[in-house]
């Protein structure tokens, strides 16, 4: 695994927070991808920075180019981002970034075009909004900054042209159009006043990924603002790059003391670049859902109360896809603590799993509107349990969400007597909002008096349906004022629910198969052609897909295939020594790396084995056995003269040959099979054919 030999390599204790990433950079370094950071300026000229920083893309308006050039000797903060994103590896200096191939550009936001948006007047410029739409140039928006998140008018998304209304619509903008149209991915930090991140608009968009921050022992920070806005969580890195010389942080080039969600942002970032190195074709919309899916549990424990830091506790999501159960949540860490290495290797496979990326252009929208009367909000009655406003919506629509954000429209003379939850039609709820305000929130208790709509966002609902009956529920947990909620709308968005099912597996499943034991059995009951997607789970896989077969990690049996008639037509393994087994379905199998071995059974198979030495035995059927660039010495063991398919890569030879040139060029026979030989490392056996000719028929060029 790789390594950098930079000195304060070690000290950089961040890095072992998130995953096995020494695994990912043996592949993998954010070459390529391209990361604006919007801050305090970015010392470029940085001896751990320059090499990895492209000035070619300054932004430029009006004839001025706004070269980030730090303004005084306090303005280290970009600096600091910017090298745990992509500071320069193995060059004897400081650290390494997350992503410490990425390129880097600077925009200094906060002091040059920050107050281009008149706040008192509350409007836009042509300069603002060019600074802010220039992201869509990069594959990465990293904005570590943000507005104390106190549900004030200039905050709220639904008045237009208030400061986070322009900003949500800037970043709906490069989404769109960034990448191509693939969309340039937002990562923004929640803050750091430990307050509902729904208070500040920009952090409910759904385009951004708000970002919580944790303590060393992946514990929520004291300060790290929390909520139903949360999609994830990162270590507030503290090891960086500072502003040469005396300026910034300390004395010398480097800082020990960053932190804040300032900091856990741009490590999500670099997570997010190494993800696009992986695989460049995923949408914005796919970046997310891989951070969610492939977060890790972290914190207090699952079923327990909440930590001393933590705001509420670890819940239970509805669906049944993510670890043969539904996603948890917490409203401090989102989905859980970013994993760079469960992240990647998911983004490897996404393409193959779900096909076309997940974009703007064919995201789906479901709108339910509340159409009765002003529901009154009585004062308590003294029971938490029961709620004192109840709105029901039946939606009919059935998509897959994403994201749904909740608009409610409340007149309340003390609003912070209230807790909101959204709960959805199978029971799961989300607090929205928690009692907020108070003289130690900074902005009072009267948020709602006189009259507000405010719209908040439910990440946490990311992978079930939107059909069915959904609440919201108003509880008033304090005697003496009461209320009304005149208007209510959720908005749902994500993709078409379809009976084609993907089923990823984590290193949390261990975990949770022990905590909740319906986890046991893995099963599909909606048809449709599935996927079982193992390529983030670390250790040696068995994988038996028949009805009733088991699952088991590292020898260890974790789960078993729902009995009774074989339901999973496909396979995605990792990098263990898997061992993997079809059923009597046409099964798509792929070992992922590793030597692996992998069993077709009675259908008419497709059989990958992807890197390592692998053992590929189709069965039964006219089986399909592909071999790539990048392959290892892999062996057929039963292939069948005129009925099995053998796709090549014309990449192992460099294309413009066919079948015929290619088995005069490359094979032989030895030891009574035909060997396939494109490399000392990419070799082909192939047992039951002993003629070269023979092959040649059965071979497409891929």
């Amino acid at each position: 695994m790789t390594t950098t030999t930079d000195p304060l390599f070690a000290q950089q204790w961040h890095l072992s927070v998130i995953g096995n990433i020494a695994k990912v950079w043996d592949d993998y370094t954010g070459a390529g991808v391209t990361v604006a950071v919007y801050d305090d300026g970015l010392q470029f000229t940085h001896s751990d920075l320059q090499a990895n920083y492209d000035s070619s893309k300054h932004f430029s308006f009006g004839g001025i180019t706004y070269a980030p050039v730090p303004q005084t000797t306090d303005d280290a903060h970009g600096t600091a981002c910017a090298g745990l994103i992509a500071a320069v590896a193995d060059n004897g200096k400081g650290g390494a970034g997350v992503a410490y191939g990425a390129t880097l550009t600077g925009l200094d936001y906060l002091n040059d075009l920050q107050f281009a948006y008149d706040w008192d007047s509350q409007t836009t410029s042509a300069l603002y909004d060019a600074a802010m739409r220039w992201a869509a140039g990069f594959d990465i928006m990293s904005n570590s900054w943000g507005t104390l998140p106190d549900f004030s008018y200039q905050l709220n998304l639904n008045e237009a042209g208030n400061s986070s209304a322009v900003d949500a619509g800037h970043f709906a903008w490069v989404s769109a159009i960034g990448r191509g149209g693939l969309g340039t991915i937002v990562v923004k930090a929640a803050g750091n006043e430990t307050m509902n991140a729904n208070g500040d608009g920009a952090n409910v968009s759904r385009h951004t990924i708000t970002v919580a921050a944790t303590e060393a022992d992946g514990v929520a920070a004291y300060y790290s603002n929390h909520g139903s806005a949360i999609l994830l969580s990162a270590p507030a890195a503290s090891v960086t790059t500072d502003l040469a010389g005396s300026q910034g942080y300390a004395a010398g080039d480097y800082t020990t003391t960053f932190g804040g969600t300032s900091a856990a942002t741009p490590v999500i970032a670099g997570v997010t670049a190494l993800m696009l190195d992986a695989n460049a074709g995923l949408g914005w919309r796919d970046v997310q859902s891989i951070l969610a899916m492939s977060a890790s549990h972290t914190g207090s424990a699952l079923g327990s109360g909440p930590g001393a830091t933590e705001v509420g506790r670890w819940l239970t999501m509805g669906g049944e896809q993510w670890n043969a159960g539904g996603s948890i949540y917490h409203m401090s860490y989102g989905f859980g603590m970013v994993d760079a290495y469960a992240a990647v290797r998911m983004a490897e496979v996404w393409s193959r799993l779900y096909g076309a990326a997940h974009t703007s252009a064919n995201e789906l929208h479901v709108s339910k509107a509340y159409g009765g009367s002003v529901v009154a909000i009585a004062d308590t009655d003294g029971n938490n349990s029961t709620p004192e406003a109840r709105i029901s919506l039946g939606v009919t629509e059935d998509i897959e969400i994403d994201s749904v954000q909740v608009t409610l429209s409340i007149d309340h003379s003390y609003g912070q007597d209230l807790v909101i939850y959204l709960r959805s039609p199978t029971g799961e709820q989300i607090a929205l909002f928690d009692r907020e305000g108070g003289s130690a929130s900074g902005f009072g208790a009267t948020v709602f008096d006189g009259g507000v709509t405010w719209t908040f966002a439910g990440e946490a609902f990311r992978g079930m349906g939107s059909q069915g009956t959904w609440q919201i529920l108003v509880h008033d947990r304090a005697a003496g004022d009461t209320g009304t909620v005149t208007e209510a709308r959720l908005d749902f968005y994500g993709s078409a629910n379809s009976a084609n099912d993907v089923y990823h597996f984590t290193d949390d499943f261990r975990m949770l198969r022990n905590l909740q034991a319906d986890r046991a059995v893995i099963g599909d009951a909606n048809g449709g052609t599935d996927w079982l997607n193992f390529a983030a789970m670390a250790g040696n896989l068995f994988v038996n897909m028949a009805a009733g077969g088991a699952v088991k990690v590292n020898g260890t049996q974790l789960a078993t295939i729902e009995a009774g008639v074989a339901e999973f037509e496909r396979l995605q393994a990792g990098d263990g020594a898997d061992t993997l087994f079809g059923n009597v379905l046409s099964n798509r199998i792929f070992g992922g790396r590793g030597n692996d071995r992998l069993a077709g059974g009675k259908g008419a198979d497709l059989l990958v084995g992807e890197s390592g030495g692998d053992r590929l035995t189709g069965g039964g059927g006219a089986d399909i056995f592909e071999f790539r660039r990048g392959f290892g010495q892999d062996r057929i063991t039963d292939w069948t003269d005129g009925s099995d398919t053998l796709r090549l890569d014309d990449a192992l030879w460099g294309g413009g040959m066919t079948a015929t040139e290619v088995v005069a060029g490359f094979g032989a026979v030895i030891s009574g099979s035909v060997v396939l030989s494109f490399s000392a490392a990419m070799v082909l056996t192939l047992n039951g054919v002993s003629d070269l000719n023979a092959l040649v028929d059965d071979i497409t060029i891929v």
